[in-house]
Formats: structure tokens, C-alpha cells, sequence
């Protein structure tokens, strides 16, 4: 029984060391964003404000716009991808920080 399909076998070894390397890079930016989307749902809850949910629903597409631009050709560099997204990941800490870890 095989898990992966020929083509998806092939695919995966075609790759080479750098792209693999910018796969671990986007899953470390991912796990980020998605701790700091965990901040705002949890303000969300904790706050009753209901506009910082909707706030992360729009923040998840915003991190989303690069690969997708990427998957329908509009970007070509994956390099340039991963550059935006760990753009975005910092004005999202930045923007997450300043609301919410306010100084009493």
C-alpha cells in the first residue's frame, strides 16, 4: 500500500534542498500566524468584541493573499512569497502587541 501517489513521489523528489528549507520556513511562519490569530479569537471571547474575530478572520486571508497569488501565477518568485508572509507576520506582532499589551 502506498501513501503518496507516483506523481506526488516524484514531485517530492524533484524538489531541491533550498525549496525544502522554504517548506519549513512558511511552516514556522504559519504556526506564528496562527498563535497570533489565537490572541485575537481569544480577546474576541475574553472581551466580548466580536470585531477582533472578524478582525483575524480578514488578518487570515491577508496571510493568505501572497501563496495564493503565488498558485494562480501572478507571483513567481517563491522567495518573494515567503518575504511577504514573514512581512505580514511582523505587522501583525507588532499590530497584535500594541492592542492588546497595552501598559496600565
Amino acid at each position: 500500500m502506498q501513501l503518496l501517489s507516483e506523481n506526488m513521489l516524484k514531485t517530492i523528489q524533484s524538489l531541491s534542498v533550498w525549496q525544502i528549507y522554504l517548506l519549513g520556513f512558511e511552516r514556522i511562519l504559519a504556526l506564528g500566524f496562527q498563535l497570533l490569530l489565537t490572541v485575537w479569537v481569544y480577546q474576541a471571547v475574553r472581551q466580548k468584541k466580536w470585531i477582533y474575530l472578524l478582525a483575524a478572520y480578514g488578518l487570515h486571508a491577508f496571510f493568505d493573499l501572497a501563496p495564493s497569488l503565488f498558485q494562480v501565477g501572478w507571483l513567481t518568485n517563491p522567495v518573494l512569497v515567503e518575504v511577504i508572509l514573514a512581512l505580514e507576520l511582523v505587522l501583525v506582532a507588532y499590530g497584535t502587541k500594541e492592542i492588546f499589551c497595552k501598559k496600565s
